[in-house]
């Protein structure tokens, strides 16, 4: 699967979409990855917006350090560039 539309306004910054998607889902739906195994909070680093889209996630009550209790990746490095074939 490729980008969910989560991912695609954590990568544009839009911190009032990202709000009103979450505030429609469940908790274990909040870190959906996409084919390269990224979370929104991965694409949204990569982009840039970490930062604002981290708070739109904290006030959610998000704990982003326990994320990985429930298996989710949160693998924040360097950015790369993606190669697709």
């Amino acid at each position: 699967m490729g980008n969910t539309i989560l991912h695609v306004f954590a990568k544009k910054g839009d911190v009032h979409a990202v709000h009103s998607i979450l505030s429609a889902m469940c908790y274990e739906e909040y870190f959906p990855t996409n084919r390269s195994g990224e979370t929104p909070l991965d694409v949204a680093w990569q982009a840039g917006h970490y930062e604002p889209i981290s708070y739109v996630y904290e006030n959610f009550g998000i704990r982003l350090d326990k994320a990985k209790v429930f298996g989710l990746p949160l693998k924040f490095g360097s950015p790369k560039k993606r190669r697709y074939l």
